[in-house]
């Protein structure tokens, strides 16, 4: 299926709360996106939490977790990512989160730098989840090791995880989708097209491209469309493995998203954000904690709709999130379709 075709799916398939939305009502979030703690193996160069497993280390306690699951279920999420601030795969008690989350009926993603993943956590995520999208970033030793400030040895530690991964999806007949993300910087540019090599080696049918923003190695515009033409490349390179990720110099927003309740997210100090890129605007995203209160009364609060009413565009245009498009087009579903998608 085109990428197309997938965001046009999401966009109906969002058109009933987005509706909502615009008339006026309190919905439930469709999706929410946890990070079960801020530590990890890794410490990534131009990580906007880099650092901040290591000044201030935070978890949530796995009773409170576990809890919390069912409280998003019960608010009536139907899918759950598994996200960080850190590795999510480093909770003590990651196994059991998904096989609750999975009792409770919710869809699963995970993402994850991969290098935890044994043959028994390989198995869990098999049984439980959806998709995993494991960030690598890099096509060989040299350039992961110095990008991911780790030991040369953990590339290898990685391809064998992900080879365990694969394998027992396969075994088991599994409809798990298994990703690879890169973060294109200068330093990996050329890696690009590899990097669809590597993702064949390993078995991984699928890869994604997304710029790194904001930091210091963020590419210059000589450096985008250098990257540009090799994702197109790597687009030739093999038939069979999707490449998703058309990068831009620019991110077109028109508009303050007006449809973040469709997902909530909670961070490892149990703060809920109005969306995933709330690091640069914490005192404005942030509007409960669920270490206080019951989610749903958090969510169902004034200081949520204080916080939604103080997005500002320019904090918007900093990142290449995903709702910029689904923004632009449920405002069009929702103003210029209504008439006929009501009725359908």
């Amino acid at each position: 299926m085109q990428n197309r075709d997938i965001t046009r799916m999401s966009s109906l398939s969002s058109y009933s709360g987005a509706l909502r939305l615009r008339l006026g009502h309190e919905i439930s979030p469709r999706m929410a996106i946890i990070h079960p703690t801020n530590q990890c193996n890794h410490n990534c160069v131009g990580c906007e939490y880099a650092n901040i497993h290591i000044t201030k280390p935070a978890e949530i306690e796995s009773t409170r977790l576990l809890k919390l699951i069912n409280e998003v279920a019960n608010l009536g999420a139907t899918s759950i990512l598994f996200s960080g601030g850190g590795e999510p795969t480093m909770h003590k008690s990651f196994t059991k989160c998904l096989v609750e989350a999975k009792r409770r009926g919710l869809l699963i993603g995970i993402f994850t730098n991969g290098t935890t993943i044994n043959q028994q956590l390989a198995e869990v995520i098999i049984q439980n989840a959806t998709f995993v999208r494991v960030s690598v970033d890099a096509s060989t030793a040299k350039t992961y090791s110095s990008i991911r400030r780790v030991d040369i040895s953990v590339f290898d530690q990685l391809k064998s995880a992900v080879g365990k991964l694969v394998a027992t999806k396969n075994q088991q007949n599994s409809k798990l989708e298994i990703s690879l993300k890169f973060l294109v910087r200068p330093c990996n540019i050329k890696e690009i097209p590899s990097f669809v090599e590597l993702a064949k080696e390993l078995g991984v049918k699928s890869v994604q491209y997304k710029l790194l923003r904001n930091e210091v190695e963020e590419p210059n515009l000589e450096q985008i469309q250098t990257a540009q033409k090799l994702i197109e490349q790597a687009r030739n390179v093999c038939s069979d493995i999707k490449v998703q990720g058309r990068i831009s110099s620019e991110i077109k927003v028109k508009t303050p998203c007006w449809i973040t309740p469709l997902r909530v997210v909670i961070s490892a100090e149990g703060d809920v954000h109005l969306c995933n890129y709330f690091n640069h605007r914490r005192q404005t995203h942030t509007f409960g904690n669920i270490n206080h209160s019951l989610l749903k009364d958090v969510w169902f609060s004034d200081v949520h709709r204080q916080a939604m009413a103080n997005i500002k565009l320019p904090e918007c245009k900093l990142y290449d999130c995903r709702f910029h498009k689904l923004n632009t087009e449920l405002l069009d579903l929702v103003e210029n379709y209504r008439d006929q998608l009501d009725f359908i």
